[in-house]
């Protein structure tokens, strides 16, 4: 817990449910994540029904622990995102050289801006140009064009509660979204200080416009 309290990557809703699963762990030596998320929220209000409002409609979006559960485990999936594109400010403006300076600088305004993956790694980054130097760029993204497909790149996000927690992660990561696939960096390596199972959870799809209240209670029959 003191390790996950120090890890400033691990914040917000993910810590919760990290800190929820050792203390489960701890008692019970045993846990699924559907109990961590249920010791995490319970009953909190916002989490059993939620209320947003779609095109002027008022709509009930039901989902209760597991679908916090979801929503958390979304959140940190492994996957490579893009770095922030800067239009404007330090380090931005065109990218052109000039016999005077490495780079233009000069605001791109309607020139040309694009990204440009590594070929070795796939990461990718911007290039931008002004409009004086659109012909640069524009040379510049038909090598890129030609070029071979660039390699997928690694993750530089989530995996942060896999640095803590066993799981059969992989199997979780496609519950929340069956179109992921694991970045070629393989899958995160954790300290396995503990194992939270993967069980029922795989099996909850919630509906995510359902008009329904999130706890049903059936009257018993007989007495």
């Amino acid at each position: 817990m003191t390790e996950m309290l120090r890890d400033g990557d691990l914040v917000g809703d993910r810590l919760l449910l990290g800190l929820a699963a050792v203390q489960l762990h701890a008692v019970r030596s045993e846990v699924r994540w559907r109990d961590a998320a249920r010791a995490a929220v319970g009953a909190a209000p916002g989490i059993l029904g939620s209320t947003t409002v779609l095109d002027g409609e008022r709509l009930s979006l039901p989902g209760g622990h597991v679908g916090w559960l979801r929503r958390v485990i979304k959140a940190d999936l492994p996957r490579y995102e893009r770095p922030c594109h800067r239009l404007e400010g330090p380090g931005s403006g065109c990218m052109a050289r000039t016999p005077r300076k490495e780079r233009c600088g000069r605001p791109i305004g309607t020139g040309p801006s694009f990204w440009e993956p590594d070929p070795r790694t796939g990461e990718q980054f911007p290039r931008q140009f002004c409009y004086r130097h659109r012909a640069a760029g524009e040379a510049l993204w038909r090598e890129i064009r030609a070029r071979p497909p660039a390699p997928v790149p690694a993750a530089n996000r989530g995996g942060v509660l896999a640095r803590y927690i066993d799981s059969d992660w992989e199997r979780l990561y496609r519950w929340v979204d069956e179109n992921w696939r694991m970045p070629p960096s393989g899958p995160p390596r954790p300290r396995p200080r503990l194992r939270v199972l993967v069980t029922d959870e795989v099996d909850y799809l919630p509906e995510p416009h359902a008009r329904q209240p999130a706890l049903v209670l059936a009257e018993r029959s007989g007495r």
